[in-house]
Protein backbone atom coordinates (compact mmCIF):
# COMPACT_ATOMS: atom_id res chain seq x y z
CA UNK A 1 0.00 0.00 0.00
CA UNK A 2 1.22 3.36 0.21
CA UNK A 3 2.51 5.47 2.79
CA UNK A 4 3.18 8.05 4.05
CA UNK A 5 6.75 7.88 3.01
CA UNK A 6 5.82 7.83 -0.37
CA UNK A 7 3.32 10.38 -0.98
CA UNK A 8 6.46 12.46 1.06
CA UNK A 9 8.88 11.51 -1.49
CA UNK A 10 6.90 12.53 -4.40
CA UNK A 11 5.68 16.11 -3.18
CA UNK A 12 9.67 16.29 -2.27
CA UNK A 13 10.60 15.29 -5.56
CA UNK A 14 8.75 18.08 -6.88
CA UNK A 15 9.53 20.58 -4.89
CA UNK A 16 13.16 20.32 -5.87
CA UNK A 17 12.04 20.05 -9.71
CA UNK A 18 9.74 23.35 -9.41
CA UNK A 19 11.68 25.61 -7.36
CA UNK A 20 14.98 26.83 -7.60
CA UNK A 21 17.15 25.96 -4.68
CA UNK A 22 18.85 29.08 -2.60
CA UNK A 23 22.74 29.16 -2.59
CA UNK A 24 22.17 31.24 0.34
CA UNK A 25 21.90 28.97 3.81
CA UNK A 26 18.90 30.19 6.20
CA UNK A 27 20.07 30.65 9.26
CA UNK A 28 16.85 31.04 11.42
CA UNK A 29 14.58 28.91 9.87
CA UNK A 30 10.73 29.82 10.43
CA UNK A 31 7.44 27.81 10.79
CA UNK A 32 7.10 27.59 7.33
CA UNK A 33 10.30 25.98 6.49
CA UNK A 34 10.88 22.67 5.51
CA UNK A 35 13.69 21.09 6.76
CA UNK A 36 15.53 18.05 5.53
CA UNK A 37 17.49 15.50 7.37
CA UNK A 38 17.09 13.19 9.88
CA UNK A 39 16.21 12.89 13.70
CA UNK A 40 14.69 14.96 15.91
CA UNK A 41 16.01 18.11 14.70
CA UNK A 42 14.01 18.03 11.78
CA UNK A 43 11.25 15.76 12.64
CA UNK A 44 10.00 18.80 15.71
CA UNK A 45 10.36 21.89 13.53
CA UNK A 46 6.90 23.30 13.53
CA UNK A 47 7.32 23.63 9.09
CA UNK A 48 8.03 19.79 9.55
CA UNK A 49 4.75 18.95 11.77
CA UNK A 50 3.30 21.18 9.21
CA UNK A 51 4.34 19.40 6.51
CA UNK A 52 3.21 16.11 7.73
CA UNK A 53 -0.23 17.42 8.63
CA UNK A 54 -0.87 18.68 4.73
CA UNK A 55 0.66 15.68 3.75
CA UNK A 56 -1.95 13.35 6.13
CA UNK A 57 -4.72 15.59 4.93
CA UNK A 58 -4.02 14.64 0.95
CA UNK A 59 -3.38 11.10 1.96
CA UNK A 60 -6.82 9.92 1.12
CA UNK A 61 -6.99 11.81 -2.29
CA UNK A 62 -3.72 10.42 -3.18
CA UNK A 63 -4.35 6.86 -2.62
CA UNK A 64 -7.71 7.13 -4.55
CA UNK A 65 -6.31 8.87 -7.57
CA UNK A 66 -5.26 7.23 -10.50
CA UNK A 67 -1.49 7.08 -11.77
CA UNK A 68 -2.00 9.64 -13.95
CA UNK A 69 -3.74 12.09 -11.56
CA UNK A 70 -1.36 10.87 -8.54
CA UNK A 71 1.04 13.78 -9.97
CA UNK A 72 -1.78 16.33 -10.00
CA UNK A 73 -2.08 15.59 -6.24
CA UNK A 74 1.45 16.39 -5.06
CA UNK A 75 1.23 19.96 -7.00
CA UNK A 76 -1.79 20.54 -4.89
CA UNK A 77 0.02 19.52 -1.73
CA UNK A 78 3.32 21.80 -2.93
CA UNK A 79 0.79 25.04 -3.76
CA UNK A 80 -0.47 24.28 -0.12
CA UNK A 81 3.02 23.97 1.73
CA UNK A 82 4.03 27.31 -0.06
CA UNK A 83 1.02 29.25 0.77
CA UNK A 84 1.57 28.64 4.07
Amino acid sequence: GITNVSVSAQVANMVSDTAKPSDTPIEAPTTHDVLFGRGGMTNGHPGNRRFRDIIALHRPDYINASKMDKPNVARRIVRAIRQG
